[in-house]
């Protein structure tokens, strides 16, 4: 049980974040270099996968596994008005894991289940973007992928990749939809040597509604654990820099102005 964890005189937050970092030591440790983890939202807010927001940083852990660095840390985004793409809510909040790859490319891929936010960046990229598909059943059927190289998508999206990714949003994702949130979504940017992904939600209903139980509190502990081990794990399926080489003869377009921070 993680409940001895969540201590009467600490906040929830606070408790569950105890949780987390116990269940976690042994990749990765907690990380206080928050300006790092602002360039990686600034690098999503540039390629519009994530809106302009005043960001809160938090949970922020760094690790290695195989040939990765990894960093993992959460973010709340608190918009001024909801943003076009990212639903009507005017508060998300994102679990972000960036991994590096022992390569450098300046060919970007976007992935995202949100289909129309991918069409939107596509319309605006003056055919710096364009749709490519992935030679799998069930892929195309949850995910849009646009590329501005087109073999990188092949080199960087192998089969095992593809299928722990798909199963990382059928656990995450999918459960939400069926507690009665559909608002929620997995998106991924692969860019600059560096391959970020984004599980993007809501604020979580259960303990507003339900209030702190034993068991709303566990459950939560539970349901942030399972998205990290299975973000961490995604690591083990990427290609290694002596199985590929990629293009590197398309410019990145600039970082985003105006991000608000706070951490």
């Amino acid at each position: 049980s993680w409940v001895p964890l969540i201590r009467k005189d600490v906040s929830l937050e606070s408790g569950l974040e105890l949780a987390l970092a116990a269940h976690i030591s042994a990749v990765m440790t907690p990380d206080e270099n928050n300006k790092f983890a602002e360039l990686v939202v600034q690098d999503l807010a540039a390629a519009d996968m994530l809106p302009k927001a005043q960001i809160t940083i938090s949970n922020h852990y760094s690790g290695c596994r195989a040939q990765h660095r990894l960093r993992l840390f959460h973010a709340d985004l608190n918009l001024s008005k909801p943003a076009k793409g990212f639903g009507a809510r005017s508060r998300r909040q994102v679990t972000i894991m960036r991994i590096s790859l022992p390569v450098m490319s300046d060919g970007e891929i976007c992935i995202d289940s949100d289909i129309a936010r991918l069409a939107d960046i596509v319309r605006s990229s003056d055919g710096h973007f364009a749709r490519r598909y992935i030679d799998h059943d069930a892929f195309d059927m949850l995910f849009g992928v646009v590329t501005s190289e087109k073999n990188l998508v092949e080199k960087m999206l192998p089969p095992d990749f593809v299928g722990r990714l798909l199963a990382l949003h059928h656990d995450v994702v999918n459960a939400l939809a069926a507690s009665g949130d559909e608002d929620a979504h997995m998106l991924a940017l692969l860019a600059d040597a560096s391959l970020t992904l984004v599980i993007d939600t809501p604020p979580t209903p259960s303990i507003a509604v339900h209030g702190i139980t034993e068991a709303t509190v566990e459950a939560e502990a539970r349901r942030r654990i399972r998205q990290v081990a299975a973000l961490v794990q995604l690591a083990d399926d990427l290609p290694t820099g002596d199985a590929i080489s990629l293009p590197a003869d398309v410019g990145r377009r600039p970082p985003v102005a105006g991000m608000q921070v706070t951490s």
